[in-house]
């Protein structure tokens, strides 16, 4: 049996279903070049674990900061899917990913 060809993920994003809000991929990066040490793109793009963590250990002792300028635009997308998709197709997308990946994404 084959799986779907789409994740619920990349099915509402073709749909073009998402809301109008959306994070700027290029406010991220100017918020790391400026305030990268102090996490204010993580606080920005909803990360708030992420960024707490971030500035207690100085963006990982200034490796993250060279690590997220790789990653920004991965968690400008899932920002824009939260902020624009309901509660139910969230959970419907995070149950997904849970049961799909073989490893979990380093953050």
């Amino acid at each position: 049996q084959q799986k779907a060809s789409l994740s619920p993920f990349d099915a509402v994003r073709a749909s073009g279903e998402l809301s109008d809000s959306k994070r700027s991929l290029w406010v991220a990066y100017a918020l790391l070049a400026l305030f990268g040490y102090g996490g204010l793109h993580l606080i920005y793009l909803d990360r708030p674990m992420h960024a707490f963590l971030w500035c207690i250990s100085g963006g990982w002792f200034g490796l993250g900061v060279a690590r997220d300028f790789l990653t920004i635009p991965r968690y400008v997308e899932e920002a824009n899917f939260v902020l624009g998709c309901s509660s139910d197709l969230f959970h419907m997308t995070t149950k997904y990913k849970v049961e799909n990946m073989k490893k979990p994404p380093f953050r």
